[in-house]
């Protein structure tokens, strides 16, 4: 099986992983004109210091993240399914499994699937927040 590399980073004081070929570039907080999402069913970022910029159909946008942890390589073997509970509480395409990091399991992402389902939430969001 073929080696995958990803980016590991902090979201709301938690350590999450992303699929690097998903990922354009890292941009330093507000060093970007494309537009950043501070809120995602994942949380909030505390201090959005770095943004992982994401090329999707209505071009760039950035999910703002705490900060960006460094990189590792996994084989497809270690990607470890995502438990059908915690895939329908969470409700996210873009989830798209576990990985055990340094002791701990680390939600696995794939950013772009992931802005797909954003524009969704944010709409249902504003749909909540009026009723």
């Amino acid at each position: 099986m073929s080696p995958r590399a990803l980016l590991l980073f902090e979201l709301d004081g938690r350590k999450m992983a992303a699929r690097v070929e998903g990922i354009r570039r890292i941009a330093a907080g507000g060093g970007t004109d494309a537009p950043w999402t501070l809120q995602s069913p994942l949380g909030a970022p505390r201090s959005a210091a770095h943004g992982l910029v994401v090329e999707t159909p209505g071009g760039e946008k950035v999910l703002g993240v705490d900060r960006v942890l460094g990189q590792r390589t996994i084989t497809a073997a270690e990607v470890l399914p995502v438990p059908p509970i915690a895939a329908e509480v969470l409700g996210l395409k873009g989830l798209c499994g576990l990985v055990p990091l340094d002791g701990e399991l680390t939600l696995l992402l794939d950013v772009s699937v992931l802005f797909s389902e954003l524009e969704t939430w944010a709409a249902d969001r504003r749909l909540e927040g009026e009723a």
